[in-house]
């Protein structure tokens, strides 16, 4: 979802060069957000949707609950901060 901001935020920043994203989510992703990216030759189409452009299905919420979860720069180890089961979302 945030990319999705992130892209907006791009497209009308005339000096703006690049954005890193990651092609893969939660499997649940589809089931919390219906955002719809469409990702073609390197480059992410800029949605025309008002707002955000993402409807949130908050009924969804509670089927996936907040873990946390200590990042590296916290604990001074290597942490893998990917959920073990991903889906592209492109």
């Amino acid at each position: 979802m945030l990319i999705q901001q992130l892209s907006a935020l791009a497209a009308c920043s005339p000096n703006f060069f690049m954005l890193e994203i990651m092609f893969s989510d939660v499997v649940w992703r589809s089931e919390i957000s219906d955002e719809n990216l469409h990702y073609e030759d390197g480059y992410i189409t800029i949605p025309d949707k008002p707002g955000l452009g993402i409807e949130l299905n908050e009924d969804a919420f509670d089927d996936y609950p907040y873990e946390p979860r200590d990042l590296r720069h916290y604990t001074g180890a290597l942490t893998d901060i990917r959920p073990p089961e991903t889906k592209f979302y492109f």
